[in-house]
């Protein structure tokens, strides 16, 4: 398995709920297991994962938390969590890394995003920023 998905347009992201980011162009996916948004392994044992979004420029508030999560079977399984210390103009970006292990039919994985600025924001549409990496270690 080994899978690479981008985006590469704006989505809204709303304010204080987790939204799932729509990752929708498929630069590489050897066994076709990227399907709406979301991964289902076909072959049971432990993969890699690895995620990243970036929000557009704008002015940010001083103590606004946003997050990043890689859902399990529609439940949080890790976030990585980011806090802007002193508010300003600039773009923000957050990543994920982790292992988890997948039963190969079942399983899925899905990416979130979350954020509490005071007004709903966009994802940068630049797929260099906004992507997931995939792959199966054993």
């Amino acid at each position: 398995s080994r899978v690479r998905v981008t985006k590469d347009d704006a989505q809204n992201i709303a304010i204080n709920t987790p939204v799932k980011v729509e990752f929708d162009d498929v630069v590489f996916d050897t066994l076709g297991e990227w399907a709406a948004n979301r991964f289902t392994a076909k072959y049971a044992g432990y993969y890699h994962i690895a995620a990243a979004v970036a929000f557009t420029s704008r002015v940010w508030t001083a103590d606004v938390q946003y997050r990043i999560h890689i859902y399990k079977n529609g439940a949080d399984y890790s976030s990585n969590h980011y806090e802007i210390e002193a508010g300003g103009s600039f773009y923000k970006s957050m990543n994920i890394t982790d292992s988890v292990y997948l039963n190969g039919s079942t399983d899925y994985i899905e990416f979130f995003v979350y954020q509490q600025q005071a007004n709903p924001i966009t994802t940068w549409g630049y797929a260099i920023e906004n992507y997931i990496s995939i792959h199966k270690i054993q």
